[in-house]
Parts: C-alpha cells; structure tokens; sequence
C-alpha cells in the first residue's frame, strides 16, 4: 500500500546538493507521492534498479533524472527507459554524454 505523502524534500535528509538541484528543477515544496515512495525505497542511497509506471504527470521525470545523475556521480550505468520517441533521445544524448564525458547535442 503507497503511503501519505511526505510534507517536505527535508523529510528524506538529502544532502545540500540533491537539495539544491531539486529546487532547480520543480517548484514544488514537497515531492509528489511516487517521488516520495521512490525516495524512501532508496533512489538516492541503493544500487536498486527501479520500474516505476505512474500516471501522467505524477512526477517520473524528476525520478529519472535523479536516478540518472546518481548513476553518473557514482561512476554506474545507467539507462531510463520510455514509451516513446522522447525516451530513445533522451538515451541517445546521455550515451553520447557518458561514453565521450562531453555535453552530446542534437
């Protein structure tokens, strides 16, 4: 069963960094109800390969990005998988990004 959603990101004692880059990328004050699951099943601190399906606007595009960057600043793998044209791009460009350690543009 999926649990209340945590009143602030300072719930989850994320470091100034993951704070600071959360605050760039949403508005929000606290994070949606899957970001909120994701962050408590250890998106940030495991190495757990994640499947997360949610609907439309609940909040997976900040998860991934997330999980993402993690990968990179620990030195993994990493791989965000969609159901469409976007998510391919989106893979190509980080491949490109990781492969050569340079910004790919399209």
């Amino acid at each position: 069963m999926v649990s209340a959603v945590a009143t602030s990101w300072d719930k989850y004692a994320l470091n100034s960094s993951w704070r600071n880059l959360i605050a760039r990328l949403t508005n929000s004050a606290r994070p949606r109800q899957v970001q909120a699951e994701c962050l408590k099943a250890g998106l940030l601190t495991n190495r757990t390969n994640f499947l997360v399906s949610a609907p439309t606007n609940a909040g997976k595009s900040l998860i991934g990005t997330l999980a993402l960057l993690e990968a990179i600043k620990s030195g993994r793998r990493a791989r965000v998988a969609g159901n469409g044209e976007g998510a391919s791009d989106c893979d190509r460009s980080l491949q490109g990004c990781v492969n050569t350690g340079t910004n790919s543009q399209r």
